[in-house]
This record gives structure tokens, C-alpha cells and sequence, in this order.
């Protein structure tokens, strides 16, 4: 079981709840990061894209429970189980639980309804444009699909990975509709919401006001799949190291890592993705 920092402090968690992951995921990435920001005790079961399904059905009770929009479908990840037996099947859903029930005044992740807007239009935009490119510049390959595997997943994933990589890679290409052409369109796409970004920040440390919001927490998570972090840089699974990428995925990733927009979400993972605030004392 994977507890808070807030609970390694010694408060013994009362609750516990559970996520269903593909770990490397941008939007999995999001759910984790809310989670771990306000020191929720949880369980996580992570699983290779394709494998997520069954356990996924499982958990809704066959879609039951689930839900869709843009960007997913009634069995994608991330899913959290709470304590009560609530479903939530979209990173924002679980993030705007956590800040409800665990947030105060002031820590809460949407200070401000800029706030939600600014994730909102990230979570439609960067975020199927990131994984579409991370898909197509390097995933793509089933030899770093399969040591994806080893390093996020249990032994038998990981097996079934070696074997089946090709076959898992070409129903997640043609879901996700990664193809040449499209990949090009979303690298221009990707590089015009960094600018965005940088222009929006003018040099400021957070996207809105003062302080770190879900609009922070969105960009960076959904940058992350272009940018590449790894754990010692703050990610909360394991991404290739830089000498793992292809030659395409780093030269792209260094030319993101340079830009304004780059650097802040870079510096959110360092100085803020380890952070956890007190939780709501109306949180029992």
C-alpha cells in the first residue's frame, strides 16, 4: 500500500482508497499528484494499457459506474475506488473530490474559476496531443514498451508485455489514432500551447495569482508526456531516462525543456510535486 507523507508524519490513515492506474500515464499522473497533495492514504494497482481493461470492468461493475467524455472512455484510467465505494473514472473528478474533502480555504487547487478553466482546456488539449506524440516518437518501439513494463508493473505484466507488446502497441495506436500525419499535427499543436503557457506566465511562478492551483498541477502532469521526467526529477512512476528515448523524443523534449513553459513545469515537479499540505480538519 502506498501512504501519504502526511501519515509517514505518524497519523495512521482511517480510510483507504484505491487507484487504478496505468502508471505512466500523463492523466494518471494528475489523480496521484492530488492524491499525494493532500496526504490521502491509497492503494494503487497498476496495469500495462490493454491489461487495465478487465480489472477496470471489474471495478465499475461493466462500465456501470463508468464514464466518457473527449479524450476517454468508459474503462480508461485513472479510477479511484474511495473508502465509501464512490467511483471516479476522470483525473479532474478525482482531483476536485480530494480538494472537497480535504482542502481548506487556503490550499485548495481552485482558488479561482480561471483555474478550472485553464485545466479544463489542457486536459482536452495537451493532453491527447502529449500522449499521441508519446506514443509516436517512442512507445511505439515494443522493446521500450516492455522495459516501460518492467520498471512500472509486476513480473507477469511485464511478461505478457514481452510477448504481446506488438499486438498491445497496434490497438493503442489505432484507439488513439497515432499515425504520421497526425503526430506532426500534434507536435505543432504541443509547441503552440507552450508558447501559450510562457506568454500566460510572464514570468510569474503560477499560472493563476500567487499560488499553486489545479491549472499548475494539469500543466505539468500533462507536459510530463512530452517532457519525459523522470522519478529523480519528480514524475511518480518510472519514464525513460534521456539515453532510453529515441533520438526524435529527446531532441523534442530538450527543445520543450528550454522554453519558459518547459522550465516552470520542470520546477513544479521539483519544488512542488513532493508537497503535501494539512489536510481539512473537517476531513474525518
Amino acid at each position: 500500500m502506498r501512504t501519504s507523507a502526511w501519515d509517514s508524519l505518524g497519523r495512521e490513515a482511517s480510510r483507504v482508497h484505491t487507484l487504478l492506474t496505468i502508471p505512466f500515464s500523463h492523466y494518471n499522473e494528475k489523480a496521484r499528484w492530488a492524491l499525494d497533495r493532500f496526504g490521502i492514504a491509497y492503494r494503487e494497482r497498476k496495469y500495462m494499457p490493454m491489461l487495465h481493461v478487465p480489472a477496470v470492468i471489474v471495478a465499475t461493475r461493466f462500465g456501470k459506474h463508468g464514464g466518457s467524455d473527449k479524450v476517454s472512455s468508459r474503462f480508461s484510467t485513472p479510477l479511484l475506488v474511495t473508502d465509501t465505494g464512490e467511483r471516479l473514472c476522470d483525473s479532474h473528478d478525482i482531483v476536485r473530490w480530494a480538494d472537497e474533502r480535504f482542502a481548506t480555504p487556503e490550499t485548495t487547487l481552485f482558488p479561482t474559476p480561471q483555474a478550472e478553466v485553464i485545466e479544463r482546456e489542457l486536459g482536452e488539449g495537451l493532453g491527447p496531443h502529449g500522449r499521441r506524440i508519446a506514443y509516436g516518437l517512442g512507445m511505439s518501439d515494443p522493446s521500450k514498451f516492455a522495459e516501460l513494463a518492467r520498471h512500472n508493473v509486476g513480473w507477469l505484466q511485464w511478461r505478457t508485455t514481452q510477448i504481446f507488446g506488438p499486438l498491445m502497441i497496434g490497438v493503442v495506436s489505432r484507439a488513439l489514432r497515432v499515425d504520421p500525419p497526425r503526430v506532426e499535427k500534434s507536435i505543432d499543436a504541443v509547441r503552440k500551447v507552450f508558447d501559450d503557457i510562457g506568454r500566460r506566465l510572464e514570468g510569474r511562478r503560477y499560472l493563476v495569482g500567487d499560488r499553486f492551483s489545479v491549472a499548475d498541477l494539469a500543466f505539468a502532469c500533462l507536459a510530463a508526456a512530452v517532457l519525459v521526467p523522470t522519478r529523480s526529477e519528480g514524475f511518480g512512476a518510472a519514464l525513460p531516462e534521456r539515453s532510453q528515448l529515441t533520438p526524435r523524443a529527446a531532441t523534442f523534449a530538450d527543445e520543450l525543456r528550454d522554453t519558459e513553459a518547459g522550465q516552470y513545469a520542470m520546477r513544479l515537479f521539483r519544488d512542488d510535486r513532493s508537497a503535501v499540505v494539512r489536510p481539512s480538519a473537517s476531513a474525518g
